[in-house]
């Protein structure tokens, strides 16, 4: 039977913990007596020990949460596809439609509990993030499966290796609703701008925003679609006439250097507007989803267009904004 992992009470007068550091991370098999994360009190750093075998799954709460005592942050399956990766949702910015009305100001819907043939939902948690267990999110990735394609055909998650048959089936047309839609928001700078700081001060040169922005889209778009195959992003900077296009930046390190992949195609466009006095811009016949960052005081202006569900939409843009106003998101 699954074991719940609870917030423990290591202080006398303790009513919430901070967790510093997650020692497992999920899907990873655990032993009794193993170190699972690591809890600050207000005396002290202490470790949290696994009480069963297993493999860590369903983690709650991310580093730097305080958790209240007792309240469960994971759980430890019996096996390995049992265990399913739920990663906790951040903090929502604000976000708009682009008409001035609060009553249209868009909100993420909540996920059905039946699919239905006329809607194709994404069968995600409250996030926008598709419940899988580790071992087949993995054959996935693998095999070229993109598990946002079988949620988008109504089958209801957690999704285990033997869904992949199922989604091997589900034919390549299957039904998406993807009207063009248009949502902006806007995020809190000062961690981004410390970030490129940082990233300047490591590796010695200029970090370039651009970028930065194209690897915490990439990983949104995947957040909220669910999709693990080849993404391929534009980068395009206000100024320059000569845009990148790079393949899954968000898989490698934001201080890595790039080559430009291979023409095609993007499957996204990131365009970095900031330091110009643009605040936005559109071209005509542009297919790809389109993501616009521009100065805006203390915050950065977002745009999103493209032709994406309504549900995607907020949560890619929800997803973006997190990891600028929080880059530490990205990185863990």
């Amino acid at each position: 039977m699954p074991h719940d992992v609870i917030m423990p009470a290591l202080g006398m007068a303790q009513d919430t913990g901070l967790i510093v550091a997650w020692l497992k991370q999920p899907g990873d098999a655990v032993k009794a007596g193993e170190g699972l994360m690591e809890v600050e009190t207000d005396k002290a750093t202490m470790e949290v020990e696994a009480q069963v075998d297993g493999f860590l799954s369903g983690v709650a709460a991310a580093a730097g949460e305080h958790v209240p005592i007792g309240q469960v942050v994971a759980v430890i399956a019996d096996t390995e596809d049992a265990a399913v990766t739920v990663e906790p949702a951040a903090p929502e910015p604000q976000v708009e439609d682009a008409r001035p009305a609060p009553s249209e100001r868009a909100a993420p819907a909540e996920t059905p509990r039946e699919p239905t043939p006329q809607a194709a939902p994404v069968a995600a948690a409250g996030d926008g993030r598709i419940l899988a267990s580790p071992k087949a999110r993995r054959l996935a990735r693998e095999q070229g499966l993109d598990l946002g394609h079988l949620a988008r055909s109504g089958a209801r998650p957690p999704y285990h290796v033997a869904d992949l048959e199922v989604l091997r089936a589900v034919p390549a047309t299957a039904p998406a609703a993807a009207a063009a839609t248009r949502i902006e928001a806007q995020a809190p700078r000062a961690q981004f701008d410390e970030l490129l700081e940082f990233i300047a001060a490591e590796t010695g040169a200029a970090a370039e925003p651009g970028r930065v922005f194209a690897a915490f889209a990439a990983a949104a778009l995947r957040e909220a679609t669910g999709r693990e195959t080849e993404l391929r992003v534009g980068i395009e900077t206000a100024g320059t006439t000569a845009p990148a296009r790079l393949v899954d930046p968000d898989r490698i390190s934001l201080a890595a250097t790039c080559e430009a992949g291979p023409d095609g195609p993007a499957d996204l466009i990131v365009r970095d507007l900031t330091g110009s006095a643009i605040t936005a811009m559109r071209r005509d016949g542009e297919n790809a989803v389109v993501i616009q960052i521009a100065d805006a005081g203390a915050h950065l202006a977002i745009a999103l267009e493209g032709a994406l569900a309504a549900t995607e939409a907020v949560a890619l843009v929800n997803a973006f904004a997190g990891r600028i106003s929080e880059p530490l998101r990205h990185l863990l």
